[in-house]
């Protein structure tokens, strides 16, 4: 019947769907970002769900609360460390992108076939900010080792403990203002892009009106026979 065939079609989508899902979950922790990401969630949820413990713990009296918010921190903390592994070799990366990115905008800006392309990778503005961002992001990441070492046991020395905490915020920070500063200024080299592009369009468009407007006068002329 045609209700049966529906119903089949919808299991048949809600597989595909499902399939499509646990594809998607297992490209995620394939790759050592999504792991990382994956474990902020859970280090973040963590620091909520400790935090509505200890207000259920104040408000109700009840002890529980108290253990669930101490089990629940250490997972956090866990969390976090796993990130600062899944971090090793970072910065080595970066700065390898670095040079790749310096290198593609002096070939680019050295090109004059591609002159006449949008690309912001020729714009200098852009890969000033860009780059700055991502030394920024690669100090943060230095620190952040020491930081672990410390807080690990490796490295026993307050003072860096506490200078590795206060310069891996300071580049974290430097990275996030960076980054806004080359979006910003990608956003507003795609509008000038946008902008030149309507005008061209228009302008053909004019041309193309032009033309007609000519061939309809052409067309319409009266002949000298026709006096």
């Amino acid at each position: 019947s045609t209700w049966g065939i529906f119903t089949i079609d919808y299991k048949s989508m809600q597989a595909s769907k499902n399939l499509s899902t646990i594809n998607a979950v297992i490209n995620l922790l394939a790759k050592t970002s999504g792991r990382d990401k994956t474990c902020r969630f859970f280090q973040y949820l963590s620091k909520f769900l400790k935090a509505e413990f200890e207000v259920q713990a104040t408000n109700k009296k009840n002890p529980l609360f108290l253990l669930l918010a101490e089990r629940i921190d250490i997972f956090g903390n866990n969390m976090s460390m796993t990130r600062k592994v899944l971090r090793l070799g970072r910065p080595l990366a970066i700065a390898y992108g670095v040079k790749n990115l310096i290198e593609r905008h002096f070939q680019k800006k050295r090109d004059g076939k591609q002159a006449d392309q949008f690309d912001k990778e020729k714009d200098a503005v852009y890969v000033s900010f860009k780059i700055f961002a991502d030394i920024s992001l690669a100090l943060f990441f230095l620190w952040d080792h020491a930081l672990a070492a410390c807080k690990t046991g490796i490295l026993k020395n307050e003072k860096l403990r506490q200078k590795a905490d206060f310069y891996s915020n300071f580049f974290w920070l430097a990275e996030c203002v960076f980054g806004i500063l080359h979006n910003a200024v990608e956003l507003k080299l795609l509008y000038s892009q946008t902008q030149k592009n309507v005008f061209d369009n228009n302008a053909k468009l004019n041309e193309i009106k032009n033309g007609n407007n000519k061939a309809c006068l052409l067309y319409t002329s009266p002949s000298p026979r026709d006096s």
